[in-house]
């Protein structure tokens, strides 16, 4: 009977100690300041995670964190890019959109230990009791946002070694193109959505572009979809155009050249416009695939001097080593 009883004693003892080990893994026991400039305290473990806006999906694919990740954006499922990188993200369960409104019941179902989401999305997480934590990529700064994600999730090393890779890329462009005068810098145009929507100058596009060597043409203008004529379009005349996915649209590169109107413009003359090349994430947005979008831009932009560049080369690298998949893009 005593050894019953002892038994008995001894499991019920285990039993508190595993879950009282559970509940202190899972207690904050880190903290981060995110790049809305709050200080977020963090589980020692993350194991369950929900993003409320693309750029987040392609930086847990990179940091092995796919395992995580158990709730998405509405948006991510139609994304075509990430159709290629993992299947899976057409299936799991969407809580809503940056910015936007968000389903409460299903996210507290997902049980998540962090929340990815934007600045604007915090309050609306924190009325949950959730931990949120926010980046804000399109600031202009995706190195910050991609440390800070890999922070969050306490994957800092392999966070530090992508961004060392994303600054590489990038300075191997800027390295081929510093010098240049205002004058020899090439005239670009984002095609976003459709021929006359494009992006402002305040937008990382333009950030891009400038690093490539080259000149966004609507650099006076602001916002992420700003509506042009074909009269300004043609005044000016850009010298090579990047049409650009806005969630599943893509203006057909066919179209761009059979329009009356856009083939006065040296872009469309001289056959120098060209779709995003990105294959699992878009290469022209403020993603962690931007360093690549980067090169890819300013070896259209200036082939001679990038001459002994082979980005499709480079892309399948950073593609094999961050998403284990090979590039199957077409960068010409």
């Amino acid at each position: 009977m005593k050894n019953k009883t002892k038994k008995t004693i001894s499991f019920a003892l285990v039993l508190v100690l595993a879950l009282s080990w559970t509940a202190f893994a899972q207690a904050p026991s880190r903290s981060l300041v995110d790049q809305a400039g709050r200080t977020v305290l963090l589980p020692k473990e993350v194991n369950r995670v929900v993003v409320t806006f693309p750029f987040q999906v392609p930086i847990i694919y990179a940091l092995d964190m796919q395992d995580k990740l158990v709730g998405v954006d509405t948006r991510t499922p139609g994304y075509e890019s990430f159709k290629r990188l993992d299947p899976k993200l057409q299936t799991l369960p969407t809580v809503g959109v940056l910015g936007g409104s968000f389903n409460a019941e299903e996210l507290l179902k997902l049980k998540p230990d962090v929340v990815l989401c934007g600045p604007q999305d915090v309050a609306q997480m924190e009325k949950l009791g959730l931990i949120a934590v926010a980046t804000a990529p399109w600031e202009g700064k995706p190195e910050e946002s991609i440390l800070v994600t890999a922070k969050a999730l306490n994957r800092e090393q392999r966070g530090i070694e992508l961004v060392a890779d994303f600054n590489r890329i990038i300075g191997l462009a800027k390295s081929r193109v510093v010098g240049l005068q205002p004058t020899d810098r090439i005239r670009v145009y984002a095609v976003v959505g459709n021929p006359l929507t494009t992006y402002g100058g305040d937008q990382y596009f333009s950030s891009m572009v400038a690093m490539a060597g080259g000149i966004n043409v609507a650099e006076s203008l602001k916002g992420s979809k700003v509506v042009v004529s074909k009269e300004q379009l043609l005044s000016w005349n850009p010298q090579m155009m990047v049409v650009l996915a806005w969630g599943a649209e893509m203006s057909a590169l066919k179209d761009i050249y059979a329009d009356a109107v856009l083939q006065g413009t040296d872009a469309v003359k001289n056959k120098k416009v060209y779709a995003d090349a990105g294959w699992y994430s878009r290469w022209v947005h403020p993603d962690l695939t931007s360093c690549l979008g980067v090169l890819w831009m300013a070896k259209h932009m200036y082939p001679n001097q990038m001459a002994d560049i082979d980005v499709k080369a480079v892309a399948d690298e950073f593609d094999r080593k961050y998403f284990k998949k090979p590039y199957q893009g077409n960068t010409d």
